[in-house]
């Protein structure tokens, strides 16, 4: 065995192991790990963002990343088999098979039959994941096995053609990719690359008895595992050397036999302690088909005592056993086969054969991954397989992994295995475990992993996401795995969850609340308990009496039986020397190498001068320009021969938060670039910021954790791209960021009532400047209330902390889409003649402008010219104003015939024009700048018919600006497929700048209406600007000009300098990872001005004054009750400290990634690069350098009460602050839920629905009288009334019919936010939902929320209305359909109760009651 016990082939050196990418270790003796880490105010944090430590508090049931990550040693290969020992401190790792690169030290060994590829088993520590020992532990199969359980499973990846060449086949992106290859028949060479299938199964256990040659007495040891692989199932000791051995080839699978262990109660430990066999499964090797064994674990050749050949009903011999698993409780072993089909065997063998008791068919595709637990059995696999290749004659076929698990109760197998989605990051479920449910009486929870690059992990509860009566959600877990990397293994014991990934990497998690929540055993619960490993002082082993090649034995028959991996090469099997001979040390021995093998290793970790270094590194450097020659350590280039993968580490992980946002394109430190350092053509790793962070489809109604995606006080929105016309929202944000038009915006809503009061209420209906308005101030009002937020029981995190929500634009899309101009414009999704998704804002963009442009004229005329905003007179166009460009265009021949012919035109935006660079292969690609001047001062050359000359002459049309504005906006018209031959200009770097698009620029307009462009260049330190001038104008266009140019006095020359102030891009499919493929999306890259964040603070201080002024916030239930006052006065101590350093901060304006949900703080760096392939730009705004930038104000809407009085038909009086009301609001359905099933019946969404509000009820908790109760007819055609649960008819909605009282959508929304002005306090049930469909952002002050208050934390399940309303007021509702007067007013009912409960001291009593009741009716309001 040729293990890292210190020794090599022939003995003569020590060579030390090599260790992992982010650990060195110290010269100087300090350590520091940076590994995925980050440090904030003295706290260290990990990747992840929890506290490490003992006094972080994560819910019970979730997993929590509490070490840090590690890379095992096996030779960089993918994880390939992964398992926590449960009585040892020890994780074993084994990768796919690999070149060994080892020589040989001893002559006439010429035997080149024996394989020089295997697979590396490593042991790591379980605590703190340092190398114990690795050794190389299985040979590689031959090609015949290998490819007989790859096309059996996955599929090959390789095709043979007639000229017996080696191809490979493109696999679909949403297929399955196994991390290794193939072996072709014809493809001899391709032995010695790549990876190839290595120890698939490790299973731990504890053994007395492990080998023949042991003392019966000795005692009992930890650490012995069975490893199994396509070459043969082995049996080794803590430190990896092998005890025994059965080379029978092509298994895959295995678990433990049952045996004397087989009771109620069992857990990992007890198995390992007592196993005894074990069952291995793959495919047959030999003519009777054979491929189930069960083996002897104590005998000294792993001996065969049971057998069975399991064959598919079709009657051939193809088929692999992919996966076993043992229920230990029934004794059974259940079999996942390729062919789809479930077995389960008898665990009892008789006769030496097994007794199929059971067969289910589960997936088309076959069954990859099975686990069990009581009577269940959860199975992932693949849906289906694409058909033959007919052109290139090949018969391969591809595995689609299904989107769904199937649960099997094994008690009712007949009804077959019940679907449950996975929602799960990326799709493809492919591993599969049971992991304790939170209750000790409920079934335990399935735990399931992705095995496409990118996935995540996510936990389900079986069959209770199937029930219409429960709201329960999912929890979610994504590892940060890099753009090409997948979860390849998965273990899970105890509390402990390691996963390997196919590029070598282990993350560790652990199971918080493990011991609350493990099932008990009579009055004790069972702890999962992990014995060191001691470190043994290593003997050399004797010196060799004789020559190592005569111990070869002959080729003929000794060599099969021979193990290459073995410290020499013997006649028959290795021995144990034993320690102690006639009870004297025997000196010649290994020591005791049951548990003591070698020493282990020392953290590897940054000294304090490397750290020095990197801090002191520019920002704009990569890590390969550390010098590290002084440091005694090699960084970069750990294998300088250029024969290891592992040639570049992960620079993110190595420079930790420090350069995490300028970073791009790093080296993956297992591949390395073709084309050396080309930027076009190297890796491209995607930061984990532009990463899809959407939530899962149609879970717009689950608790979705956006506050973990933003670091800042500005919200990202919730409206991902499977919603119809997503890509509006990143042109929305880009228009709140320009302060004038937010201050227009904001201002003109209040002119819009006096519209109404003069009779124009359908045209102030129908404006979109009147619900833009609405969204600003959603926008505004959730970062006022960000640090206005619950506290969750139990949580230890900083109080200090913002927590912001998400803002949904449904109401501004339904008036948008129902505008005549949206469908004649094209700019809706579903028009046939839209443009490109990607290029769409662009024209909505334009659009929008001129709209509001208008709309804001209209309000002026009908109000008044202007406004005052401090002692500044901005007139009504602002939007005129601010980015207005007047052009001249023309034509004129250029032989002279005739004048030219001249228009004025008005823009907004300006369109880049690469067609006069595009096709100029010799010539270098331009700069922006060129670019730029062209499209100012466009002119194309065209033929056309002369009246002068009577044929058709060359004319030469011309467009040229006049005017400088403001604001710059630039159409980057590149994006999508069709900017194929565009997207290489900004691709371009060169040696004078970093990036293709400047920060500063200077266009120049001189007295004979020349354009000059200029950009700012910084190089070494030094600055200079570069200027980029055109042809000369014609005199006879000079003159035209200015005949038609505005205000321009003669010789007078316009010049102004910009800075960029916000990009607006395009994400492609890169960034989903490789995995299912889901449409692009546009990203924001804005410079917030410092009065943004200003007047955020100084709401958030308002508000949390108010709150800790308001006595009543504990005693009324509101969502405030358990923030006590000593968190509200840090809160406003720290908003203070904020503004303070704000205010006496020169320069604060910052850099912000908007993505969807997720918002981070960014540089302006990573706003200008476009050399990357993922991203792709769409909008740029330059903003002048010396104009003034109006700071955003803090607008107020004052709604009149009118909009609550003369709107209702009951005039209600008005409720004061501190006022509850109850509220309830019932949804009709505008647009239908798009989806596909797939071949095995699980639905994808493909489009989501979308819901609009169709009646809202609000009554006098006082009285319990009703204020108002209002249908609402939506903007928006009614696809589906939902009357089931809405309890809205058709008629209800139609004036001509309804016998309601009918108000617009927009009333709707102020008659609500009318008393939240107010400050009065709503009571309902769900309110989070109801708010979240009306688009409004409530301070959590006023919310007393039904759900919230009847809600345990430990359990993790909200309670319906219904079932609380049966229960504690012990009446039924919602028989037929819902009422909101009735769901309101049960909902104020149970919020009296609860008042009365907490009252007597009764209410946590109470709870845990409702609780106990529900799980024993299982939420069922008929059993109650």
């Amino acid at each position: 065995m040729n293990s890292y016990y210190g020794m090599n082939g022939n003995a003569e050196e020590f060579n030390p192991p090599n260790y992992g990418n982010a650990n060195y270790e110290s010269y100087n003796g300090e350590h520091y790990d940076m590994t995925n880490s980050y440090m904030e105010g003295g706290d260290y944090y990990d990747s992840y963002g929890y506290q490490t430590g003992e006094d972080i508090d994560i819910p019970e049931g979730s997993f929590y990343q509490s070490m840090q990550p590690f890379v095992p040693h096996i030779q960089s290969a993918p994880i390939s088999a992964i398992a926590i020992d449960p009585t040892s401190d020890a994780t074993y790792v084994a990768g796919h098979t690999v070149q060994l690169h080892r020589k040989r030290h001893h002559r006439g060994y010429t035997n080149s039959s024996v394989s020089e590829r295997g697979s590396m088993l490593a042991t790591h520590l379980l605590s703190d994941g340092s190398l114990y020992s690795a050794c190389a532990a299985h040979p590689e199969a031959k090609k015949e096995i290998l490819d007989s359980i790859s096309s059996s499973i996955y599929g090959s990846a390789f095709t043979k053609t007639g000229k017996s060449d080696l191809n490979k086949f493109k696999v679909p992106s949403h297929a399955f990719q196994a991390p290794y290859q193939s072996i072709s028949k014809n493809g001899l060479d391709m032995m010695s690359k790549g990876f190839h299938m290595g120890i698939t199964k490790i299973l731990p256990f504890s053994s007395k008895v492990a080998s023949s040659n042991l003392n019966e007495n000795h005692e009992k040891t930890e650490g012995y595992h069975c490893s199994i692989s396509p070459g043969g199932v082995r049996v080794h000791t803590p430190g990896g050397l092998q005890v025994c051995s059965n080379n029978i080839v092509g298994m895959v699978a295995g678990t433990f036999h049952p045996g004397i262990y087989s009771q109620d109660g069992t857990d990992e430990k007890s198995i390992s302690s007592c196993a005894t066999h074990v069952t291995v499964g793959g495919v047959s090797s030999n003519r009777s088909g054979t491929n189930l064994f069960c083996m002897d674990l104590y005998s000294s050749a792993l001996k065969v005592v049971a057998s069975h050949a399991v064959r598919p009903d079709d009657g051939s011999k193809k088929m692999c056993i992919s996966d076993l698993a043992t229920n230990h409780e029934t004794s059974n072993i259940i079999a996942a086969c390729s062919d789809g089909t479930l077995r389960i065997f008898d665990g009892n063998w008789r006769g030496g054969n097994f007794m199929e008791s059971a067969k289910i068919k589960a997936h088309a595709g076959g069954v990859n991954c099975v686990a069990t637990s009581g009577n269940l059995i959860c199975t992932t696999g693949f849906s289906s397989r694409s058909p033959a290749n007919v052109v290139n004659g090949s018969s391969q076929l591809y595995a689609f992994p299904d989107e769904h698990v199937l649960v099997f109760d094994i008690r009712f197998l007949g009804r077959g295995g019940i679907c449950h989605p996975v929602s799960v990051l990326k799709g493809g479920p492919r591993f599969v475990t049971f992991i304790p449910g939170l209750n000790h009486n409920l079934e335990d929870r399935i735990l399931v992993a992705s095995g496409q690059n990118g996935g995540g992990l996510q936990i389900i509860n079986p069959f209770e996401s199937l029930s219409q009566e429960t709201t329960t959600s999912h929890d979610y877990l994504n590892p940060p795995l890099d753009i090409n990397e997948a979860i390849s293994a998965m273990s899970y014991v105890g509390k402990n969850l390691a996963i390997g990934t196919t590029l070598g990497n282990v993350f560790r998690y652990s199971l918080s609340g493990y011991e609350n929540i493990v099932p008990r055993r009579g009055d004790d619960i069972v702890k999962m308990s992990n014995e060191p490993l001691d470190a043994p002082t290593f003997l050399e082993p004797p010196p060799l009496s004789i020559e190592p090649f005569l111990l070869q034995g002959s080729a003929a028959h000794d060599a099969p039986s021979m193990s290459i991996f073995n410290p020499y090469l013997m006649n028959k099997p290795p021995t144990i020397t034993p320690t102690y001979v006639d009870n004297e040390w025997n000196p010649y021995s290994f020591g005791p190498l049951t548990n003591n093998v070698c020493k282990p290793a020392q953290r590897k970790e940054l000294s304090e001068n490397l750290t020095q270094i990197l801090v002191a590194t520019q920002r704009d450097e990569y890590v390969s320009s550390i010098q590290t020659s002084t440091l005694g350590v090699n960084l970069i280039n750990q294998n300088p021969a250029g024969k290891g993968k592992n040639e570049m580490m992960n620079a993110n992980r190595l420079l930790s938060k420090k350069f995490e946002n300028v970073f791009y394109k790093v080296s993956d430190p297992r591949k390395s670039s073709k084309k050396g350092n080309d930027r076009d053509t190297a890796d491209t790793v995607i930061p984990e910021r532009y990463r899809n962070k959407d939530r899962p489809p149609s879970s717009m109604f689950s608790i979705f954790d956006f506050a973990a995606l933003n670091n800042t006080i500005f919200p990202g929105y919730d409206y991902p791209p499977t919603m119809s016309n997503s890509y509006i929202c990143s042109v929305l944000l880009a228009l709140y960021f320009v302060p004038e038009i937010q201050n227009s915006i904001l201002e003109s809503q209040q002119k819009i009532f006096t519209l109404e009061i003069r009779g124009k209420k359908n045209k102030a209906a129908s404006m979109l400047s009147g619900e833009l308005g609405f969204l600003f101030d959603q926008i505004n009002d959730i970062s006022s209330h960000a640090m206005c937020h619950p506290k969750p029981p139990g949580m230890q995190e900083d109080p200090c902390k913002p927590i912001l929500g998400t803002f949904v634009p449904s109401n501004f899309l339904s008036a948008f889409v129902t505008m005549q101009e949206a469908s004649s414009l094209a700019l809706l999704d579903d028009s046939p003649a839209a443009a490109e998704k990607a290029r769409r804002p662009e024209a909505f963009y334009r659009f929008v402008l001129h709209q509001l442009d208008k709309e804001l004229a209209y309000i002026s005329e009908n109000g008044r010219n202007t406004r005052q905003t401090g002692k500044k007179t901005i007139k009504s166009k602002v939007i005129d104003t601010l980015q207005g460009i007047d052009s001249v265009s023309m034509n004129h021949f250029i032989t002279g015939t005739g004048p030219p012919s001249a228009t004025f035109n008005r823009t907004y935006t300006v369109e880049l024009s690469y067609e006069a660079f595009i096709g100029n292969s010799d010539k270098e690609l331009p700069d922006f700048m060129h670019v730029l001047q062209y499209s100012l001062s466009k002119h194309v050359r065209l033929r056309a018919w002369c009246e002068a000359t009577k044929k058709f002459e060359t004319v030469v049309q011309r467009k040229i600006i006049t005017t400088l504005p403001k604001v710059l906006s630039l159409s980057c018209s590149c994006a999508g497929v069709h900017g194929e031959e565009k997207l290489p200009f900004w691709r371009k770097t060169s040696d004078d700048y970093d990036h293709w698009l400047p920060e500063l620029i200077e266009i120049e307009i001189d007295h004979d209406f020349n354009i000059v462009t200029r950009q700012l260049v910084k190089k070494d330190g030094s600055e200079k600007w570069l200027d980029y001038r055109g042809k000369s104008l014609p005199a006879s266009v000079i003159e035209t000009i200015k005949e038609n140019a505005r205000d321009m006095e003669e010789g007078e020359t316009r010049c102004a300098r910009y800075r960029l102030d916000l990009v607006l891009s395009y994400l492609n499919e890169e960034c989903n990872d490789g995995g299912t493929p889901s449409q692009g999306r546009h990203i924001v890259h804005a410079k917030v001005p410092k009065s943004y964040k200003e007047r955020a603070l100084k709401n958030q201080l308002e508000n949390l004054k108010e709150c800790l002024n308001d006595h009543e916030r504990v005693s009324s239930l509101t969502l405030l009750r358990d923030v006590p006052e000593e968190d509200l006065l840090k809160r406003i101590e720290y908003v203070e400290n904020e503004l303070k350093e704000l205010r006496e901060s020169p320069g604060s304006d910052d850099w912000i990634l908007f993505n969807g949900p997720s918002v981070t703080h960014t540089t302006i760096d990573d706003a200008l690069a476009f050399h990357v392939s993922f991203k792709e730009p769409c909008i740029i705004l330059y903003r002048q350098v010396d104009a003034d930038v109006e700071e955003v104000t803090n607008t107020k809407l004052d709604i009149p009460d009118a909009i609550w009085t003369d709107l209702s038909p009951l005039r209600p009086y008005k409720p004061n602050k501190y006022d509850a009301v109850a509220f309830d609001a019932e949804f009709v359905q505008v647009e239908n839920e798009s989806s596909v099933l797939t071949a095995t019946g699980s639905k994808v969404v493909v489009r989501e629905g979308r819901n609009a509000v169709g009646r809202i009820s609000i009554l006098d908790s006082k009285s319990g009288n009703i204020l108002s109760d209002d249908h609402v007819i939506p903007r928006e055609p009614v696809v589906d009334y939902l009357t089931r649960f809405s309890g809205i008819t058709p008629a209800d909605l139609d004036p001509k019919l309804s016998r309601h009282h009918l108000i617009s959508s927009r009333h709707a929304y102020l008659k609500i936010r009318y008393l939240a002005q107010r400050g009065c306090k709503f009571v309902g049930h769900g309110l989070r939902q109801d708010f979240l469909v009306v688009n409004l952002a409530i301070n959590p002050l006023q919310i007393i929320d039904t759900v919230d208050i009847y809600y345990l934390q430990e359990n993790r399940r909200f309670i319906s209305l219904r079932f609380l309303a049966n229960y504690l007021l012990q009446r039924d509702m919602q028989i037929e359909v819902h009422d909101s007067v009735e769901d309101s007013r049960a909902a104020h009912e149970l919020y009296l109760k609860a008042l009365t409960l907490k009252a007597n001291e009764t209410f946590e009593e109470t709870l845990r009651k409702i609780y106990e009741k529900g799980q024993q009716c299982d939420w069922k309001v008929s059993t109650l």
